[in-house]
């Protein structure tokens, strides 16, 4: 059967992902998508590598024919919301992240992405909801206090956002990026010892700020699909922009293989989407 070539095909291109050969695994899910152009997870296996690759807008036309053959799951979702996220579409990323919490509704990675897409449209209440979500259900994720610390930044909160990054370093001390937000804040309230060892530690580090600046204006030349928000006292030009998926681990390419989990209301009897 052609469905069953096809899965072996795309459990061959996971093996060669998982090797670092990302090549063949482009080959062998290419092949499996010819081979029977209707098994969605062809595309989707398809759809992680191009988001890997930064290919978003091509990721996202994967992730489409993949739910379009009715392969919609909290991994779908997921995915597809953080290449939303990527090319600046975060209504699009709210919705699907939505959808995906009705699959998954104790994942704290889908409260933490949508806090962060909540940050983006200056929906600031609803982005402080979801990060303290994602911070109960895992109250050691350094991204989700560093993406906490944006939020209360917009409110000029200094006592909590120093805090939240505080506990990011705390959790992640490697982490250039943070030393380097919490070196602005100190500079901004005259800690100038304070930022200056924040900066230091931030180069020793790797931290490079002209490669920070390049990705700030290359973020803010991208079309983003901005939403009105009564919360407009927001400034824009602070020096906290979530870049959530900037830094991340190199991701697995799962295939969907496993069996998605199912929220309380699919159990219910309403049959729901899902997410990774």
């Amino acid at each position: 059967m052609p469905v069953s070539k096809a899965n072996a095909l795309v459990n061959k291109a996971k093996g060669y992902h998982d090797r670092g050969d990302n090549d063949n695994c482009m080959k062998y899910c290419n092949l499996a998508i010819q081979i029977d152009p209707n098994y969605a997870k062809g595309y989707f296996a398809r759809a992680l590598l191009l988001a890997e690759y930064e290919l978003f807008e091509a990721a996202i036309a994967d992730f489409n024919k993949a739910m379009g053959l009715n392969f919609v799951n909290d991994l779908v979702l997921f995915h597809r919301a953080d290449a939303y996220m990527s090319i600046g579409n975060f209504k699009k990323a709210v919705s699907d992240l939505t959808q995906a919490m009705e699959y998954d509704p104790e994942n704290p990675e889908i409260y933490r992405m949508r806090g962060a897409a909540y940050i983006q449209l200056n929906f600031k209440n609803k982005a402080m909801e979801d990060l303290n979500r994602a911070l109960e259900l895992d109250p050691y994720d350094p991204i989700a206090y560093y993406v906490r610390a944006t939020c209360y930044m917009m409110s000029n909160d200094i006592t909590n956002t120093l805090e939240n990054l505080n506990q990011a370093i705390k959790l992640e001390p490697g982490s250039p990026l943070t030393y380097f937000a919490r070196a602005s804040i100190y500079e901004s309230i005259g800690e100038k010892e304070k930022a200056e060892a924040d900066f230091q530690k931030a180069q020793e580090l790797g931290y490079e700020e002209d490669i920070f600046e390049s990705l700030m204006e290359e973020f803010d030349d991208e079309e983003i699909y901005w939403q009105e928000d009564e919360e407009d006292d927001f400034e824009p030009e602070r020096i906290f922009r979530v870049i959530d998926n900037r830094d991340k681990p190199e991701r697995e390419v799962n295939t969907g293989d496993s069996e998605p989990k199912k929220s309380k209301k699919s159990k219910k009897g309403s049959k729901k989407k899902k997410k990774k």
